[in-house]
């Protein structure tokens, strides 16, 4: 069904952003877009578990109070699981036992975090394995693919994007915006300026919003 505010031509933004996690640049930037459009909102595919706590590199005190922040800011961002740590590979694992225990650890940290999350996973660089698939689809989740390879090897549900924010801003009605938080040709930093590039009239919906709204 086409909202009204679609036929009064006014676009329609799902933002999404990777590599959310403690000490990464880029969360005063989305800030600053939420101070530009009071509407605002955003969803962060995030890590749940920074391995610098391992090496005492960063302090468990210092990730808890990251996750307070981001429970307080939660009107305007949502978080979705990109992985346990983002190490290359991790979701190419074949043994469903192991696949159940990493998401099973994401889901643990965010709950003891009280984040309101979502069943989108992203695989970290798009990597994941058939059986990876199936334990997404089998735990009710749905899995963020890549424009440009959009491939699956199983029936899990699917969202994917349709404008890199370091491309020329469409004309699309609906938008699903990818980015990053830093790094990367599409990265916060060195996008900015083409984010300020849309509508003041927009509107700002979460992954979740538009999966609930277009649900087959």
């Amino acid at each position: 069904m086409v909202s009204e505010d679609i036929t009064e031509n006014r676009q329609t933004f799902i933002l999404d952003f990777d590599d959310f996690i403690i000490g990464r640049p880029g969360f005063e930037l989305l800030q600053k877009l939420k101070e530009h459009y009071p509407d605002f909102k955003c969803t962060l595919f995030t890590l749940g578990f920074h391995l610098g706590i391992l090496t005492r590199n960063v302090k468990l005190e210092k990730f808890k109070k990251w996750g307070q922040l981001v429970k307080e800011n939660q009107d305007w961002i949502e978080i979705a699981p990109h992985g346990f740590s983002h190490i290359k590979g991790e979701m190419l694992e074949t043994r469903k036992d192991r696949i159940e225990i990493i998401i099973k650890s994401i889901e643990r940290i965010f709950d003891e975090f009280g984040f309101n999350w979502i069943k989108v996973f992203k695989a970290p660089y798009w990597e994941i394995s058939k059986e990876a698939e199936g334990v997404l689809k089998d735990m009710g989740y749905t899995l963020a693919i890549d424009r440009n390879n959009p491939k699956i090897q199983s029936d899990i549900p699917v969202y994917v994007f349709n404008w890199s924010i370091h491309e020329l801003l469409p004309n699309y009605p609906i938008i699903k915006g990818h980015g990053h938080l830093a790094g990367s040709n599409n990265g916060l930093e060195r996008c900015l300026p083409n984010l300020l590039k849309i509508p003041p009239n927009a509107q700002f919906k979460f992954i979740s919003e538009y999966l609930k709204n277009n649900a087959n």
